[in-house]
């Protein structure tokens, strides 16, 4: 069933999903931001008026993780050698990692520039790898003591590089969530850097999977404008601007204990609904614990000290709340699932036509807003509109007739055109079908070969299917390969997770459908399996082998079952890493039950 959606609904969502996935900073760092003063807590009756159904819009933030880590980028150009600054940040880094508060928060260091180099590979590994404190702490303290400041401002390079690094943590480890905390005291200058295309890279962090959010700490009040971009593009909303004072070194200690505490509550920003005036009454939320499961929808109380031991969320102001905290029996939870989502809500009372989310509002209510934004035609381009009816809680088209939006969308297949003087050109999409210029022809038709590349929003042509590096179904940050599909399969060879969410026998099998391999884990394991990325081992013979090779220009995960020798059970110490020549290779193992996973490490 299609729901009304306003164009404008369409763009606060786009805008939503880019928003601050957490607030940046607690109360006692807002000052540094510029924002309003003190963390106020409403104290209005919580059940009073509904919400607005003037605008509406809706974000989901990713709830499900146990374990934080913070890997710091930090700016070592030349101008960080001005007013101490490069002193200031140093020692107060230093300062962080010894505190005793931060005892189990992961920490990793890296630095840009690097030699002043242009070349990506010289950013690819980090100064010193993620690792708990205290007991990375020394490690990262003796690295700072050896690097000075000089050299330009590299930041799309070394920004990239620690998205992957960062992605490829969290493949590692699924319940830990991996944040950047971009240090710096000035706009990108070198290697083709600019604000905008770190803000494009750091936009990259957060539509891709895993999510990886890019705060900026800066310490330079001359470049918040830039650096606010960037930090609206990574997600976290408004930078935090320590500036240059006595305090400096102080408020940068600050600005980091607020993004681990930001990190380690359940904080969510409330999303962006344009010049409307928002009020507490108009935030609503839900959650869901397992993918594809039933959302609960969370009470609204007025305060902190009204929440008790049930499924509620307070906002931070009774005048104008720009985030909503959930209470701490509801967040312990969501927590301990990796799988668990928030969904928050501002307006759409009445289920207003501005977008509403899926599978209805929170709060269950009936009837459908006097507003429709669309009307229904009988076909693309017939030029006859009938009005929109009302079913149960939604607007939809009567039978017969589309939604007017599937006139102006097209499927993704196919995305391009040969044009007749050999080049390839732009494809349109006219009354809901792709068209080329006159003399083209479709990618895939007679006489015009569509790219091998491929992503998810560029698929392959007929008879092929996308086979992609990182096993992410197109929606990471690399690119695949257009494959044909087998015309047949050997026996053989482990189950495997299909893009889509269905088990296949084989790998063969699974691109015979045009599916590619699926890291996400939402396939149900056959009898007597356990997951291994991908694959499905053997409980009573096989090891689960995960490789993390950051060896490479981009750092790659890859999974396989092996059968590790007798007297070896757990593939440890038995050199079944097959590390790479030349290469050093780390690993550990886990197990549980029949469950024995050996990861390797290649450095």
């Amino acid at each position: 069933m299609r729901r009304g959606r306003t164009t404008a609904g369409r763009a606060r969502r786009v805008q939503a999903a880019i928003a601050a996935l957490f607030l940046l900073a607690p109360a006692s760092l807002v000052p540094a931001c510029g924002a309003r003063t003190g963390l106020h807590i409403a104290q209005e009756d919580a059940g009073a008026t509904p919400p607005s159904a003037s605008f509406c819009a809706s974000v989901d933030y990713r709830s499900g993780y146990s374990s934080l880590s913070i890997y710091v980028l930090l700016d070592k150009s030349d101008s960080m050698a001005n007013d101490n600054k490069w002193d200031e940040a140093t020692s107060a880094l230093s300062a962080f990692v010894s505190e005793p508060a931060t005892n189990g928060l992961g920490v990793g260091l890296g630095y840009f520039p690097i030699k002043n180099s242009c070349q990506a590979e010289t950013y690819a590994h980090p100064s010193v790898p993620i690792a708990p404190l205290p007991g990375n702490a020394d490690n990262i303290k003796s690295a700072l003591a050896k690097q000075t400041p000089g050299g330009d401002t590299p930041t799309r390079l070394a920004l990239r590089a620690a998205i992957e690094y960062a992605r490829a943590q969290q493949i590692a480890n699924p319940h830990e969530e991996v944040a950047i905390a971009l240090v710096t005291d000035g706009v990108p200058n070198a290697c083709g850097s600019s604000v905008a295309n770190v803000a494009e890279t750091a936009l990259e962090g957060v539509k891709d999977s895993p999510q990886v959010l890019t705060f900026v700490i800066g310490q330079e009040a001359g470049s918040e404008k830039g650096l606010s971009q960037i930090a609206a593009a990574g997600g976290t909303g408004q930078p935090i601007i320590v500036g240059k004072s006595a305090q400096s070194a102080q408020k940068l200690v600050d600005a980091l204990e607020g993004l681990r505490n930001t990190l380690g509550t359940c904080e969510y920003a409330i999303p962006g609904v344009g010049d409307a005036a928002l009020e507490p009454s108009d935030v609503t939320a839900s959650y869901i614990q397992t993918n594809g499961g039933a959302a609960t929808a969370l009470s609204r109380v007025p305060s902190a000290t009204a929440c008790g031991a049930g499924n509620g969320f307070y906002v931070d102001d009774p005048v104008a709340p720009t985030r909503m905290v959930l209470c701490p029996a509801v967040c312990q939870l969501l927590h301990a699932n990796a799988e668990s989502k928030v969904s928050v809500v501002a307006g759409c009372g009445q289920h207003s036509d501005g977008g509403v989310p899926e599978g209805g509002l929170p709060d269950g209510g009936g009837g459908c807003t006097s507003v429709v934004s669309f009307s229904c035609t009988p076909q693309c381009g017939s030029g006859q509109l009938s009005p929109a009816v009302c079913d149960g809680i939604f607007w939809t088209c009567p039978p017969g007739t589309i939604h007017s939006d599937e006139c102006t969308t097209c499927p993704v297949v196919p995305h391009g055109c040969c044009k007749s003087d050999g080049t390839v050109g732009v494809v349109s999409c006219v009354n809901g079908a792709w068209t080329c210029p006159p003399g083209g022809r479709l990618f895939g038709e007679p006489g015009c070969r569509p790219p091998d590349v491929c992503t998810e929003l560029l698929p392959c042509a007929s008879g092929q299917y996308c086979k992609v590096p990182d096993e992410n179904c197109g929606k990471g940050s690399l690119p695949g390969q257009c494959e044909p599909i087998p015309t047949s399969c050997p026996g053989g060879g482990a189950a495997v997770c299909g893009c889509g969410g269905k088990t296949y026998p084989s790998a063969c099998e699974a691109a015979q459908s045009g599916a590619d391999l699926s890291i996400s884990g939402q396939c149900s394991a056959p009898p007597g399996t356990f997951p291994c990325g991908p694959y499905f081992c053997s409980t009573q013979s096989q090891v689960c082998r995960h490789t993390l090779d950051f060896s490479k220009v981009h750092a790659q995960n890859s999974y396989q079952c092996i059968t590790p020798p007798t007297g070896c059970s757990t593939g440890c110490g038995c050199n079944q890493c097959a590390c790479p020549a030349g290469k050093a290779c780390k690993e550990s193992c886990a197990s549980s039950g029949g469950e024995r996973t050996l990861t390797c490490t290649v450095l």
